[in-house]
């Protein structure tokens, strides 16, 4: 409404300005890594800042698009506009590229919360989602700043309500297919029963070197005490064990011991590492990974190494392009990226690590994978 109803320069500043508002709520929480990393809490702000009014950028590029197309030749304009929802979608894309990748907030995940209105992912993907809500919204904009006679505007209110009604139609069929069934009911024969087992420790105590006995003892005991029935595979958190895995020979046999116990398999999020060979820029690869341990195997567990790294958090971009920036150290875990895409027995399945499941193309991997 205020991109039809307003002057450019008006437009501009509203769209940067609400940008700011929305992506400060967005991702204002992202200040917590204050409490871990060694970085100046100052530079980790400024930081922050700078990657709220890079998205509330976009937002604005968006804006000064749809104002240009509005005021363009009557004989083009309507074709510009309904071509502008995929230039949005197109704007999202970009986002999921390259070492400044930072998928968080598609419009699309606005349909997150409904297993119905999902169903038709696979023929249009998230940016299709995004196409439909901006062209709802484009819909309704154009009728409210234009039309007065409310009858008339009645077709044009019809677009959303007509997109939310086939979606969930569609939705409704696939998910009343008998292949769909076993995902309402747990105890299908063929489905796993999956424990997730996450004690709340602040992470500013996390990595302290003095509380990791207590730590790994808590983490344990919770899964000791709180997993009664039989669960085929329990999940723990992203550095559950806050150390380099390797250096902890006695917790490794704790964990075996866990897993034959409970006769479970056991994923463990922790770090590792590689030492390089003398003269490499780096003297080690350090890892952020999950390792999986198997009842009645006391091997090495089965390890996945996190491929998409958080941008300044766990990485500097572009390290391996400019090889000069692995000598700069502003704090960040300076982690190095998996490449590898296990997919594990029985229940064939790959795991993701925090960031890495917001990446479509390391799904579509996977399942290339089996």
């Amino acid at each position: 409404i205020v991109l039809n109803r307003f002057t450019r320069g008006q437009a501009m500043f509203a769209t940067f300005w609400s940008g700011m508002l929305y992506n400060t709520i967005n991702y204002y929480w992202i200040y917590n890594v204050m409490h871990v990393e060694t970085a100046p809490s100052g530079l980790i702000l400024l930081g922050l800042f700078l990657l709220i009014a890079f998205f509330s950028a976009y937002n604005t590029l968006a804006g000064f698009v749809y104002t240009l197309a509005k005021e363009a030749p009557a004989k083009i304009r309507i074709v510009l506009l309904i071509l502008f929802p995929i230039f949005y979608a197109g704007l999202e894309m970009t986002r999921t590229y390259g070492d400044f990748a930072f998928p968080w907030s598609h419009l699309g995940y606005v349909f997150g919360n409904s297993l119905e209105l999902l169903q038709m992912l696979p023929y249009i993907g998230i940016f299709g989602y995004t196409i439909l809500v901006i062209a709802s919204n484009q819909a309704v904009a154009q009728t409210l700043c234009k039309v007065q006679d409310i009858k008339k505007a009645i077709p044009v209110l019809a677009v959303p309500l007509s997109i939310f009604v086939v979606l969930l139609i569609q939705g409704s069929i696939v998910l009343s297919k008998t292949e769909a069934q076993p995902f309402y009911n747990a105890d299908a024969e063929g489905n796993p029963s999956i424990a997730l087992v996450q004690p709340s420790i602040a992470q500013g105590a996390k990595w302290s070197k003095e509380r990791f006995d207590n730590i790994v003892n808590k983490t344990l005991g919770m899964v000791n005490d709180s997993i009664k029935k039989h669960a085929d595979l329990i999940v723990l958190a992203e550095t559950a064990i806050p150390d380099h895995i390797r250096r902890q020979p006695g917790i490794i046999e704790r964990l075996h011991e866990v897993a034959d116990s409970k006769n479970s398999q056991l994923l463990v999020g922790a770090l590792d590492y590689r030492r390089n060979p003398r003269g490499s820029i780096r003297k080690f690869d350090v890892y952020n990974a999950s390792f999986l341990f198997t009842p009645g195997d006391f091997h090495f567990p089965k390890r996945y190494i996190k491929k998409h790294l958080v941008p300044f958090s766990e990485r500097i971009p572009f390290d391996e392009i400019f090889p000069i920036l692995n000598y700069v150290d502003l704090g960040e875990g300076d982690f190095v990226a998996g490449k590898e895409t296990p997919v594990y027995q029985p229940f064939l399945w790959t795991p993701y690590i925090c960031y890495d499941a917001i990446f479509g193309d390391l799904v579509r991997e996977a399942i290339r994978e089996g």
